[in-house]
């Protein structure tokens, strides 16, 4: 190691003929399955979709490039190692991920991560999406976009192999690998497109993990003889740790986690008519039917998003007017077409959910003159809603600040106890919800909170200390706006 703390790699080729020494290989594969719809990009071909999903040119079939694979687990990897948008110069990933493209003396990845093909998908679905005026709550003008997505369940086999050369710790090396690849067990790591808005969730299981000892007759020929797609067998583990620490037959020790995040799960109780609204497909569809994946009624990360920006502006702004929506940019990025700042990524990532147990309603309305008090002729139009049901939903921050913590405690108040609605027509009593919260994990600075569970009507020995939260937001006019650390 170097005083810097960092390693000191030696790719010097040093076999005869100027080879890489290779000492052994590891095989480490898996199914990736969708929790919500997916939207990897390719080429756009259609002249009706602004977005199309990436497909093999001859097959057809729907994949992730092995690019974006490796790219989000080295992205997730730096995050867990040095925080959230930090480039600390003492952690050093490049001897699993090879070195950086502007490197002097680069070096090749000692990972490398094939294409995965989904497999049994053959429908997608049509998704649509306008931008929303936050004084007004209407759609704006000319912003409406329309986008194909992978729907939820579809399975990716995925392969990883790593290549181990004599002079590299191979502990080392399988630490990280281990840590980045949990990334995926557990759901933290999304791909594609609008990944803060819902999309992309995907969770992985059934590893299986093989070493080939290359420095033997016998294990290259057990690693030739491996069939490309399906190179292993044998029973699947549901924990990539315990895969790896089997076959190595030593315990992978864990490696520490640098993130800053706050992490919320809003578990509610729709009170009665909710749509968010997806136009028909057929010609006796409604007029307006509530967004469905697959078969299922979903309540999309887009709108829970909208919902979540607008009411903390007309909070923010209330207390603290121009600094309070400085406050709200930091934290869900500049709207759509701002000319006062630069783009910027949200820093508040929110998922898709399923709504349990609703029913479906199909009411017919029709517009009113309100000169005469009577129907106006030819504006009678139809609705398909979901009724009732329950849902889970899932906000994280990232690199928050007090602030920020004390102003969205106050959104999800307004959500848990019905003063804030999801969807469209609010104005008539539609999407009302109530239910709790649970703080997952707080972790700022020093402090880390975990497991707090807030109801209305219930009494909760962590109150005081989310009050300091909601004072600082109060009380902090300008300070800390945008996260900064």
């Amino acid at each position: 190691m170097n005083p810097a703390g960092q390693l000191e790699i030696d790719k010097t080729m040093t076999d005869d003929g100027g080879v890489r020494s290779i000492v052994a290989r590891w095989v480490i594969t898996g199914t990736l399955t969708t929790r919500s719809p997916v939207l990897i990009g390719g080429a756009l071909e259609s002249e009706i979709l602004d977005n199309e999903i990436l497909r093999r040119k001859y097959s057809g079939e729907p994949f992730i490039p092995g690019a974006t694979l490796a790219g989000a687990l080295r992205n997730y990897l730096m995050d867990v190692l040095a925080g959230y948008g930090q480039s600390d110069s003492d952690i050093d990933i490049s001897d699993l991920f090879g070195s950086p493209h502007e490197s002097e003396d680069p070096w090749q990845s000692s990972l490398i991560a094939f294409d995965a093909v989904a497999e049994k998908c053959h429908l997608t679905e049509i998704r649509h999406g306008v931008a929303i005026d936050s004084r007004t709550g209407t759609a704006e003008e000319h912003k409406k976009f329309t986008y194909e997505v992978l729907p939820a369940g579809v399975e990716f086999p995925i392969r990883f192999d790593l290549v181990v050369e004599a002079s590299d710790d191979e502990i080392v090396l399988l630490e990280k690998l281990v840590k980045a690849l949990e990334g995926l067990e557990n759901g933290d790591i999304r791909f594609g497109m609008k990944k803060s808005r819902g999309l992309g969730e995907c969770v992985c299981s059934d590893w299986r993990v093989k070493r080939f000892d290359l420095r033997s007759k016998q294990g290259w020929l057990d690693w030739v003889s491996t069939d490309h797609r399906r190179p292993l067998d044998g029973d699947a583990r549901k924990s990539i740790r315990d895969a790896v620490s089997s076959e190595l037959d030593k315990t992978v020790e864990d490696l520490p986690d640098r993130r800053q995040r706050a992490v919320f799960r809003l578990e509610l109780d729709a009170r009665g008519p909710l749509i968010i609204r997806s136009p028909g497909t057929s010609a006796d569809d409604p007029d307006a039917s509530h967004l469905l994946s697959g078969t299922q009624p979903v309540v999309s990360g887009t709108a829970l998003a909208g919902v979540l920006r607008t009411r903390a502006l007309q909070i923010a702004q209330t207390v603290k007017g121009e600094d309070g929506r400085r406050l709200v940019d930091s934290l869900f990025g500049p709207q759509l077409g701002s000319d006062t700042e630069k783009a910027r990524r949200s820093r508040v990532q929110v998922t898709e959910a399923s709504i349990e147990s609703a029913k479906s309603l199909q009411p017919t309305r029709v517009r009113i003159d309100r000169f005469t008090g009577g129907s106006m002729h030819g504006l009678l139009f139809t609705e398909r809603l979901v009724y009732g049901g329950e849902f889970s939903l899932t906000i994280e921050v990232r690199n928050p600040t007090a602030a920020d913590i004390g102003l969205l405690l106050l959104v999800f108040r307004d959500l848990v106890t019905g003063q804030l609605q999801i969807g469209g027509e609010s104005s008539v009593g539609r999407g009302i919800t109530t239910g709790r919260l649970t703080i997952e994990e707080i972790r700022l600075d020093d402090e880390t909170l975990t497991g707090i569970t807030v109801a209305p009507g219930e009494v909760c020995k962590e109150a005081a200390r989310l009050e300091e939260f909601v004072a600082e937001f109060l009380g902090g006019a300008g300070k800390n706006v945008g996260g900064e650390r």
